[in-house]
């Protein structure tokens, strides 16, 4: 069943799981629905975003245009840009280069075959990493290397989640659609960062997204955690992430 998200800020509960406190508990810095009851609207665009959990939320990036607030066929409120606009959200405070998770979900509204940016964990100075849905696959990147690469399932319409996450030397990937296996990948990898790293949604570029690279589809969901997601299938982070996907899209 999919439980279509309604509730009024700051409470996301959905009976046995108040998501928001949760997410809190667990020391998220930022949970964000782009709901429109937690969106600022100006001329037609979504300009920032209030935090469901932690203390930060989402603000536009430079020069950014700012996503059009939609509703999904399944009844999901979100964000969408078109192709030419930039949809750069990014979260207000910086996170460590240590230990990080960072979470989001969109709707595929059609399958894309052609490369696409997502998101981004980006240093001002150090080129980061991104996340990149090409080919029916979910790719995270360091400019032109791969370091992590899914399996070529991502190809039907619906909800999808994607966390890129850092602890103790190795980067995983966790992604999930709804009908398709669990994408668990990791590799040992221990980037040189030279200053504290940012947030970016929907396109990859260090201080000024470009905006020709931004994501076509819809955004839901964002959240961001100043700690890795760990190896164990029990670590509550991991638990709680695929937990609200299951809840609200699968």
């Amino acid at each position: 069943m999919v439980v279509v998200v309604n509730a009024p800020a700051p409470a996301l509960d959905l009976g046995v799981n108040n998501f928001s406190r949760a997410f809190a508990a667990l020391g998220a810095l930022s949970f964000c629905s782009l709901e429109p009851q937690f969106c600022q609207v100006e001329s037609g665009r979504i300009k920032a975003v209030a935090p469901r959990a932690g203390a930060y939320g989402l603000t536009l990036a430079p020069a950014s245009v700012g996503p059009a607030p939609v509703v999904t066929s399944s009844g999901h409120a979100g964000g969408k840009s078109s192709q030419a606009e930039n949809r750069s959200l990014l979260c207000l405070t910086p996170i460590t280069q240590a230990s990080f998770a960072v979470g989001m979900i969109w709707n595929n509204d059609s399958p894309i075959a052609t490369s696409q940016d997502v998101m981004a964990i980006d240093s001002f100075s150090t080129q980061g990493l991104r996340l990149v849905s090409t080919g029916y696959r979910l790719q995270v990147q360091r400019g032109s290397t791969i370091i992590l690469q899914s399996d070529p399932i991502f190809n039907i319409a619906g909800p999808t989640m994607a966390i890129i996450s850092r602890s103790g030397g190795s980067l995983r990937l966790l992604a999930r659609q709804a009908g398709q296996p669990l994408q668990d990948l990791a590799a040992t990898y221990d980037p040189a960062f030279t200053a504290a790293l940012d947030v970016v949604y929907g396109a990859a570029e260090a201080a000024a997204p470009a905006t020709a690279r931004s994501l076509r589809d819809t955004m839901l969901d964002t959240w961001v955690f100043n700690r890795g997601i760990l190896a164990s299938v029990e670590d509550p982070a991991r638990l709680l992430a695929l937990d609200y996907y299951s809840e609200v899209y699968g």
